[in-house]
């Protein structure tokens, strides 16, 4: 899809940033905000290292609540016995796509970037620090 989109992706190097997220309507196809709502991240589930080629594919499970292969394959290794190791890793991972404007120098001529990044590294913080209720329901969450 990046091929067809002309949108940069935004890779940071180690150290400190300073970004703004740019809030964003959400589209028919975010599984966790109505369409037209105003919201600032894409939260989406990806199975990686997939294959010989290491790729990534969206979990239908997590996202849509549709049955998924990747996951029906996790269950049978794990039901046959194999090693948890082998079957852990195909468990889908939690991850989110935020519009960024990065300040650092050069960064802001680029205007309004993509940052990919997993729910863990970024937007878990981001909960804990505004108490905000887990996208999916329940509790607020805070950082242990």
């Amino acid at each position: 899809i990046q091929d067809e989109l002309d949108i940069p992706i935004w890779r940071p190097k180690d150290g400190s940033h300073i970004v703004d997220v740019i809030p964003y309507d959400a589209g028919e196809y975010d599984p966790l905000v109505d369409a037209g709502d105003p919201t600032y991240t894409y939260e989406y589930w990806v199975h990686t290292n997939v294959g010989a080629n290491n790729s990534m594919f969206l979990c239908p499970t997590e996202m849509f609540n549709d049955p998924c292969p990747i996951c029906e394959h996790r269950q049978k290794l794990k039901e046959d016995g194999a090693d948890d190791e082998v079957w852990s890793k195909l468990f889908p991972k939690r991850r989110n796509l935020y519009n960024i404007v990065c300040y650092d120098r050069g960064e802001s001529d680029k205007g309004i970037q993509v940052w990919d990044v997993s729910f863990h590294y970024f937007e878990k913080l981001v909960m804990a620090i505004s108490k905000k209720q887990d996208r999916r329901g329940g509790k607020p969450k805070t950082v242990n």
